[in-house]
């Protein structure tokens, strides 16, 4: 992809220097949320880069690895690398970003709403408590249904 981004500005003004690509995604039917970067740089393969994250409306996140001379060597959505086969045009890259988000959208929304959220270790539910309001509850019940049962046996014999 070439897009020459201010690898420099990462450090500390993200939304800044991914201005342009935001733009394009934005023009493209898809406004980032959020553009994040810890501005770390890290080395895989040989490579020095730094990540840009951009956040979507619906939870999606797409991960840029931005190499040193400003170039966009790889893409992640929601984590996993994907290919981008028009990587000289920027603005054709923003578009085929924008068609993977798209179509993956519903299996990424059925993946996130089958997660099961397990409470902190420290947050108590009310449920023990609410079992014995309840259990009294019912023994109240049944002792009015006995003192009825009595009276109509009372009445029924007199």
């Amino acid at each position: 992809m070439k897009l020459l981004i201010d690898y420099e500005a990462l450090l500390g003004k993200a939304p800044m220097a991914m201005r342009r690509v935001t733009a394009l995604f934005t023009r493209a039917g898809l406004t980032p949320v959020d553009v994040a970067s810890d501005g770390k740089t890290r080395r895989i393969a040989g490579i020095s880069f730094r990540e840009v994250t951009f956040s979507f409306a619906d939870n999606q996140k797409l991960a840029l690895r931005i190499k040193a001379t400003g170039d966009v060597y790889e893409a992640r959505i929601n984590g996993k690398a994907v290919p981008v086969s028009k990587q000289d045009d920027m603005a054709k890259a923003v578009t085929e970003l924008v068609k993977m988000l798209d179509t993956g959208r519903a299996r990424f929304q059925k993946r996130l709403a089958a997660m099961v959220m397990k409470p902190p270790e420290g947050l108590k539910t009310a449920a023990p408590k609410l079992r014995e309001v309840l259990q009294q509850q019912i023994s109240e019940v049944d002792e009015q249904i006995a003192a009825a049962k009595e009276e109509l046996a009372a009445l029924q014999a007199a």
